[in-house]
């Protein structure tokens, strides 16, 4: 009778040892920015596109749920 190691097909496993593991670091802090000197950074286009998206989103969270309701029945 064959053993079952001389019938497997999977292949030889290796030496198992644990990966290597990396130096543990600590994160750096996040810098506080004030909101308005980082809006003073972006590209006048890219803020013309990022207030049209922030108008999109708070005009789909005003509606009121009641009208979204009515237009489902």
């Amino acid at each position: 009778m064959l053993s079952p190691t001389s019938t497997s097909k999977e292949a030889p496993h290796g030496p198992t040892s644990p990966p290597p593991r990396g130096s543990i670091t600590t994160p750096q802090p996040a810098t506080v920015v004030p909101l308005e000197q980082l809006w003073t950074r972006i590209p006048k286009a890219r803020q013309r596109e990022l207030l049209g998206q922030l108008t999109r989103i708070l005009a789909q969270r005003m509606v009121p749920p009641s009208s979204k309701g009515e237009a489902n029945e």
